[in-house]
């Protein structure tokens, strides 16, 4: 939550700029407005209670918190570090963890409870280290931690048209790493689906993106970290082919391991423009969003993919399944070498235990995909 002076302060913010470009003093002799400001009720009543507790005026009141957040706008450095401590914390609060997790993460940077009371005693103990885990932990963008950005969220990590296999292998990497995976399925809300692929205009524009949800843990906290896929058109009909494929692999895979360790469930969320617009831009912490998904409008991605299967079945997805699924029980595990680059281990239970090594996730299921299909022709072969 932010503060009644933090609120005034985004606003003010937005106009610094040009107040610091117009370098108006408070005796330049241009023209004098007259200032009166209209409360709302309730605003009034609260900022009356506040100033009888003070023994001051409403006036006066008004005019020390409107002093104090120019003061505080118009003195960056502080101004600077203070954002630094506000993000940290908001990022915590919208994650829903509570001080003595959030000790617990920070305790190898000497955070104690007693210090994370303190804004100016956490601040000395913020290093580019922290900075860099947290923007890891939470999947924010590190000039953002800093305070010298307003995108929050890269959008643009995980791209997915002309990339719907690229995309398929993503989420299976981030299902088999943190055994499982919710895909949210984001598009416009009130803009028809089918109406939108005849008519390519602003009314009829249809956004649409994906965001993901794994549960990571932190010196055994755990918490819902959240991803930001990028966002395109359902109006282009390339966009809409790519986002078609990946919708049905998400029924198959959904299909064929609802009920495994690595499970990836996925829902249809409709957002308003108020909310997907900033969210879209990485404005918007999607913590902040996902108890709210189900307050919308839900549909069925599902629906929308039966003129794709000629395709899907020329493409690798169906292999990618059958690498996981058929043969023997197999536990696959990234690795990083020690030249600092990944492989994948498939180790295989059976009747023959055998550990097998792959420069990337995709050569790992197509070759197990593959020597399933030897497998199973050899034994066909065998009993003809």
């Amino acid at each position: 939550m932010y503060t009644l002076t933090r609120l005034i302060q985004s606003l003010i913010s937005s106009g610094h700029s040009k107040a610091a470009q117009e370098s108006v003093s408070a005796d330049s002799e241009g023209p004098k407005e007259l200032t009166s400001i209209r409360l709302k009720p309730s605003t009034r009543a609260y900022l009356q209670a506040q100033s009888d507790h003070l023994g001051i005026s409403l006036s006066q009141s008004i005019n020390m918190i409107i002093d104090g957040v120019v003061e505080l706008e118009t003195s960056p450095v502080k101004n600077s570090f203070d954002t630094i401590y506000d993000r940290i914390m908001m990022l915590f609060d919208s994650h829903g963890i509570m001080p003595l997790d959030r000790r617990r993460m920070l305790s190898k940077y000497g955070v104690t409870t007693a210090i994370l009371k303190s804004r100016d005693d956490f601040l000395d103990l913020v290093t580019p280290e922290m900075i860099s885990d947290l923007s890891d932990w939470f999947c924010v963008r590190q000039k953002w931690l800093n305070g010298v950005s307003t995108e929050i969220c890269e959008t643009r990590n995980i791209i997915w048209y002309k990339n719907a296999e690229g995309m398929a292998l993503t989420m299976l990497e981030q299902a088999l790493l943190n055994k499982g995976l919710k895909v949210y399925v984001i598009k416009r809300h009130g803009i028809d689906m089918h109406r939108a692929e005849e008519i390519d205009d602003n009314i009829n524009n249809l956004d649409m993106g994906f965001i993901f949800e794994t549960n990571r843990t932190v010196a055994g906290v755990t918490f819902r970290r959240f991803e930001i896929c990028e966002f395109q058109r359902w109006n282009y009909v390339r966009c809409r082919e790519h986002l078609k494929l990946i919708f049905k692999f998400l029924d198959q895979y959904n299909e064929k391991f609802r009920h495994s360790g690595t499970s990836i469930s996925f829902d249809g969320i409709s957002l308003d423009d108020e909310v997907l617009e900033p969210l879209c831009n990485g404005k918007l912490l999607p913590a902040q969003l996902r108890d709210k998904f189900y307050h919308h409008q839900i549909w069925y991605p599902e629906d929308y993919t039966a003129d794709v299967n000629h395709q899907y079945l020329s493409m690798d997805f169906e292999r990618y399944l059958d690498g996981l699924k058929k043969g023997p029980g197999k536990y696959f595990t990234r690795k990083t070498t020690k030249y600092n680059s990944t492989e994948w281990e498939v180790k295989l239970y059976g009747s023959v235990e055998e550990t097998l090594t792959y420069y990337s996730l995709s050569e790992a299921l197509l070759d197990q995909a593959q020597r399933y299909s030897k497998t199973n022709q050899n034994t066909l072969n065998s009993d003809s």
